[in-house]
């Protein structure tokens, strides 16, 4: 499948609305890039904020799933704050 097929596949989705904790993505599919892509829309297209390789020889589904599962992925990743303020008198170090 070359990327004008897969192009034409993912702009003919039934929908290409993604809603993930409660913000709104597109989904949509780079030819230059081979990646298919979420992101919010802006007066410019959609941003990407969410990107995968696609896989031309797997389903379009599983291409979704990748991309879905990389934003749950990144949504899962905490920042743990490594600069606490201790008290050193009641620390026994």
């Amino acid at each position: 499948m070359n990327n004008r097929e897969i192009y034409e596949m993912v702009t003919n989705m039934r929908s290409n609305m993604l809603v993930f904790n409660d913000n709104v993505y597109y989904v949509s599919y780079d030819i230059d890039t081979n990646e298919l892509f979420a992101g919010t829309a802006t007066n410019t297209g959609i941003s990407k904020e969410y990107a995968v390789q696609y896989d031309s020889d797997m389903s379009l589904d599983y291409n979704l799933d990748g991309l879905i599962d990389l934003m749950m992925q990144d949504e899962c990743n905490w920042d743990i704050d490594t600069d606490i303020d201790v008290d050193n008198d009641l620390i026994d170090l």
